[in-house]
């Protein structure tokens, strides 16, 4: 789950996988944690024999039976996840009115923009061929009355980034060009023109030709000052001194970076 969660009820030995996800749950609190967190990528399909099948391996069969009646009678999603939710109380009732406000705001958005957001929801995780798929999904929603070419161009952007992280450099430069003719905003040429730089890839002509050679010269200067400072934290910074032959005076310099790491962290927090 990522996150340590408090659990007084029995763990499974064979854990739960979610089908959107693949996020194995082993406990009745960590069922509610996903919920809670992970709403966007929910439908009517979670409710599925499996689910029912675990908790009743969880000793929890008069709870299973309570949800499978009330799934039964084919409620809105919305109301069958806050039925579950109440049926454990793993959180307090201001928690799960709360978290049913939130869903009910998000159902209630256009289609296009559900979908860029489950996107969105997907690549900040790490899920980036799903996210990439969603995005695609939303560019075949153009003809939808709802969907307008700043919507487009969220689509483009974030699709180019989706890419970028999976180092397809052509394919997001491509998707930057879309972006730019959608919404023609400066910021977009220049972080285009930065990762062309970033990785050594040439700029599309489209958009080679909106920049001036003013820009060209500052552009090209700002990102030679960024990656000169870069590579000075990684050659002299706290990192470096760890790259040793030594190994004991390694590991005694990976044990100091760490409680430096460590203590900073306290001091943020407290």
């Amino acid at each position: 789950m990522g996150s340590y969660l408090l659990c007084t009820s029995k763990l499974a030995q064979n854990p739960f996988q979610t089908k959107q996800l693949g996020v194995e749950l082993y406990s009745a609190e960590e069922l509610c944690y996903y919920i809670v967190h992970n709403y966007m990528v929910l439908d009517d399909d979670f409710f599925h024999e499996d689910l029912f099948i675990f908790l009743e391996k969880l000793g929890l069969r008069e709870h299973a039976l309570h949800i499978r009646k009330y799934v039964e009678k084919r409620p809105s999603l919305e109301l069958a996840l806050v039925f579950l939710l109440r049926e454990f109380r793993y959180y307090s009732e201001p928690e799960i009115h709360d978290f049913q406000m939130k869903f009910a705001e998000y159902l209630h958005l256009s289609l296009p923009e559900r979908q860029f957001m489950k996107a969105d929801f997907l690549l900040k995780r790490g899920y980036i061929l799903s996210a990439i798929q969603i995005y695609h999904q939303c560019e075949m929603l153009q003809k939808d009355p709802s969907f307008s070419k700043a919507e487009l161009f969220r689509v483009k952007q974030h699709l180019a980034i989706a890419y970028l992280r999976l180092g397809l450099v052509e394919e997001a430069l491509d998707c930057f060009v879309q972006a730019y003719q959608c919404c023609p905003l400066k910021q977009l040429l220049q972080q285009s023109y930065y990762f062309s730089l970033l990785y050594e890839k040439p700029l599309p002509e489209a958009l080679q030709q909106q920049i001036s050679e003013g820009e060209l010269r500052q552009w090209t200067k700002a990102f030679q000052e960024a990656q000169n400072k870069a590579n000075l934290i990684v050659t002299t910074g706290p990192v470096a001194s760890i790259f040793t032959k030594d190994q004991i005076k390694k590991a005694q310099r990976i044990k100091e970076y760490v409680e430096q790491a460590k203590s900073e962290y306290r001091h943020a927090i407290s």
